[in-house]
Parts: C-alpha cells; structure tokens; sequence
C-alpha cells in the first residue's frame, strides 16, 4: 500500500494502533463459558448453595484461557504492518501485528542513522527487497512488507534526509 495521507503525519502500510482486531475472540469466548453458569444459577435458585465447584471450576478455566492468551500475545513473533512518520513530533511509530497482539514501537528522528531497501534471502535462497531502518546504536529495524522504494523515499523526505541512503552514498 502506498502512502495514505500527504499531511503529517504521513502512514505507510496499514495501521491497526486504532483497531482492536487480535483479541476480538476473547470477550465472546469469556462469555460464552460464564454464561451457561450464571443462566442456570438464576433459574434454579437452589443451585446457588452447591455452586462453589461449578463456580471455582469456570474460574480455573478462564484463567488458563487468560493466562494462555496473554503468553501467546507476548511470546508470538510480530510481523511489521505500518510505519507512521510524524513530522511535528519528530518520531517514527512502527507498528506490529502478531497472531493476538499489535505492538506499537517509537523511535525518535535522532536516533535513526538510514532506512532504506535491503536485499533478503528466504529459506529457498530466493532474493526479495526489504525495507529497513538502521539506528544509530546498530540495531536493524524491519519496516512494513509492504513498502516499496518509492514508499521508502517518501519517508525519507519525511524525515528531512535526501533521496539517496547512506550505503548508496559511501560507494
């Protein structure tokens, strides 16, 4: 996707910093596994004095159900889906979409040394172009999959930089 916006700040790929798309299963799941309980205490009243191990029984399952979600949102790898590049406030947010969490990361104008289009390998030894962002610190950023060249030189006019990367520069 190209970019979207003209003002700043300006998005590149797609952002879902806004959407809660990863855990939408959640709520209904958690519903549907306290609804039967409390439906049956409140028609048989009865019920509620023998309730305590239906009662601790759902409360262990929704905690393995919860406990399990949140490991799998923290420990999952995230694939990154939008780069949003807010000139007034100097900062570059990468945003990240895992299987049942978006990560949101921000990184100041200052701390970025390039971005720019490198060249990956799969496991088939096939070539691709990627788009990345080296920081000053040395660490490699991977940017949205979908970005092209062109996308890449729009951020870096964003950023105030020329046209040409720091490896095109140096050769």
């Amino acid at each position: 996707m190209s970019q979207v916006q003209t003002m700043s700040p300006l998005l590149f790929g797609e952002s879902d910093s806004n959407q809660v798309r990863t855990l939408r299963w959640l709520s209904p799941a958690l519903i549907g596994l306290t609804a039967p309980l409390v439906v049956g205490l409140m028609l048989v009243p009865s019920a509620i004095e023998n309730a305590r191990p239906a009662v601790l029984s759902l409360l262990a399952v929704l905690l393995i159900v919860c406990v399990s979600a949140y490991t799998i949102s923290v420990l999952s790898p995230s694939v990154p889906t939008g780069l949003l590049v807010d000139r007034a406030e100097a900062t570059i947010e990468i945003i990240s979409q895992g299987l049942l969490a978006t990560r949101s990361r921000v990184i100041e104008f200052d701390e970025i040394e390039d971005l720019g289009m490198a060249r990956s390998y799969d496991d088939d030894g096939y070539a691709y172009d990627t788009a990345q962002m080296s920081l000053r610190s040395g660490e490699t950023v991977a940017l949205p999959v979908s970005m092209t060249a062109a996308d890449m030189t729009a951020a870096r006019r964003a950023l105030g930089r020329g046209t040409q990367t720091l490896a095109a520069r140096r050769r």
